[in-house]
């Protein structure tokens, strides 16, 4: 037993406990009784061939209180996939029936784009021919609303439109576990070598080890965590359910804060088990001392909600926008980044409609608070590295178009100055959240904030620091860079080479920064480049959004 023991523990990489948790190779640490996913997501631990970065889903459709049901009422269904693009596809007809009350048993299959503005046609006919009477709903629409979508149809009736989320395979799913420890070995007889001991569960492989979770500490024999879930995909590298999950037992007075015994396990395991509705045991070993005892496993398994899920289930969005008022918007391009020609939309006016447009159909309120960065306001001989472009004591403002028209009125009242700093707009959204975690205890909120800028920022550890501090809160940061300037220390704070760290050394906790360049989207392509822009920038949200949930551990429906 000790030679398997051996070669089970030479695969594990040594793990030292240190003051603020534990350390791995990658350099990452994380507190007692807390999920740690690497890069959650990752085409390390997913098969991205295999997996549609959109979801899709069903949609059904139901005629009630109809005018006239002797009639064979039907509705051909059309969907425009991106407005900006205007291009119509025909899904099909809702079978022809009459009735005081029809429920349509053909559904249709559409794929669901945050990132886009997706509309429905549905055209009214009768007996197989049209009536020429139609109706638009944008699906977004559907997705935010909680229970049915309604289209009234003066004359014939009311159209109930309803969803279903589709799960394309099992790594939509939750695993639940809870393990028990039944410790038998005469090491564990003396109470106090039991103190302050705790049990990690980590995958390894060729990046090195991965952590999940580790548990709260105990301080007896009696040994029963809480119920730990944790994705399926983070739980196989490759879609294989044959991944080794290693359990780790950590007793500090007792082997000097090294490990003192380890046990493997897979989820095939658990769920051959759980189809003869056994408990999984597995062996509690020990390099030194044999069989320290046995883990009884409690598992189970819970659909995994996605961000369409979030949304149905009233998660709210709130979209904050901060506009760059340096001097060298106007100074260093030949035509000024901030020009005011009426005829003209500036960039920033529209990278504002582009990425503005499409969140404002999540914004529950149509109020978003606009800052201003790097100029000095009116009436003031000091620069503001955050005020509000309205110059009211509420920076809210009402709706895109409203917006746009107070960018340019602001043009007028502000100096433009510099230096370039993030990190104070960040600190007023990071204000805002917390103040509204605080008061809004029962409503589910998730922020986006949309910065322009035209090049480097002059506080890069200062953003540093506030975008790790971000990192935790229910928020997403979008950089679009205005102009022609070098923009090589905004891919830093994009952090897809390597995580944002702060001034400590400590690293974000997921990733929240999308950074894009708006000029090579002009270059690209001369012509729908603010449809592509919209595209690249907002197509992260979703991923961000459920790994913010997931590492509050809000995973499937008993978290809401």
């Amino acid at each position: 037993m000790g030679s398997l023991c051996e070669s089970r523990n030479n695969k594990l990489r040594d793990v030292n406990e240190s003051s603020g948790g534990l350390n791995f190779s990658d350099g990452y640490s994380f507190a007692k009784g807390e999920h740690y996913f690497y890069k959650t997501n990752d085409s390390n631990f997913r098969d991205p061939e295999n997996i549609s970065n959109n979801p899709k889903i069903d949609l059904y459709f139901n005629l009630v209180d109809v005018i006239n049901p002797s009639q064979m009422h039907s509705f051909s269904i059309t969907i425009i996939n991106n407005a900006k693009l205007n291009i119509e596809t025909y899904l099909g007809d809702l079978e022809q029936r009459n009735g005081p009350e029809i429920k349509y048993a053909n559904h249709f299959e559409v794929e669901y784009f945050f990132q886009r503005e997706q509309i429905l046609i549905i055209e009214h006919n009768i007996n197989g021919v049209s009536t020429g009477i139609k109706k638009t709903l944008t699906l977004s629409n559907i997705i935010t609303n909680p229970s049915e979508s309604i289209i009234f149809f003066e004359g014939i009736g009311k159209l109930i439109i309803t969803y279903k989320k589709r799960t394309e395979n099992d790594l939509n799913l939750i695993s639940l576990f809870q393990f028990t420890f039944n410790l038998s070995n005469h090491i564990f007889d003396n109470q106090m070598s039991m103190q302050g001991s705790f049990f990690i569960i980590y995958i390894n492989d060729n990046y090195g080890n991965r952590a999940l979770y580790k548990s709260q500490e105990f301080y007896n024999k009696k040994i029963i965590s809480h119920i730990i879930d944790i994705p399926n995909d983070i739980l196989m590298v490759n879609n294989n359910p044959n991944t080794s999950l290693y359990i780790v037992l950590f007793c500090p007075n007792l082997n000097n804060k090294k490990q003192v015994g380890f046990a493997q396990f897979n989820l095939n395991l658990m769920d051959n088990n759980k189809r003869y509705d056994q408990l999984t045991n597995i062996n509690l070993e020990s390099n030194k001392y044999g069989i320290l005892g046995n883990i009884q496993i409690n598992y189970d398994q819970k659909e995994k909600l996605t961000f369409i899920d979030y949304l149905a289930k009233g998660m709210r969005i709130n979209l904050d926008i901060a506009i760059d008022y340096t001097l060298s918007n106007n100074l260093d391009n030949e035509v000024p980044l901030h020009n005011t020609d009426p005829r003209y939309p500036n960039d920033y006016e529209k990278a504002i409609e582009s990425c503005g447009s499409i969140v404002a159909f999540y914004d529950y309120d149509q109020l978003f608070p606009v800052y201003g960065f790097g100029g000095k306001p009116l009436y003031s001989n000091e620069v503001s590295h955050c005020f509000n472009i309205n110059f009211q004591q509420d920076p809210n403002i009402k709706g895109i178009n409203n917006i746009i028209l107070a960018y340019r009125q602001s043009l007028s009242k502000i100096t433009l100055d510099g230096p370039t700093c993030f990190s104070y707009v960040i600190e007023k959204v990071i204000q805002e959240i917390n103040y509204d975690m605080q008061h809004n205890r029962d409503e589910n909120h998730y922020y986006i904030l949309l910065i322009l800028t035209d090049g480097c920022i002059n506080d890069s550890q200062q953003t540093r620091d506030k975008i790790v501090e971000a990192s935790s809160l229910p928020l997403s940061i979008i950089i679009v860079g205005i102009g022609k300037a070098d923009f090589t220390l905004m891919d830093l704070l994009d952090g897809d080479k390597e995580p944002v760290k702060n001034s400590r050394g400590e690293p974000w906790k997921r990733d929240i920064v999308q950074f894009v360049e708006f000029e090579k989207f002009k270059r690209t392509n001369a012509i729908n480049y603010g449809t592509d822009l919209t595209e690249e920038v907002l197509k992260e949200i979703p991923k961000q959004v459920e790994e913010y949930y997931q590492k509050i551990g809000r995973f499937y429906e008993s978290n809401l």
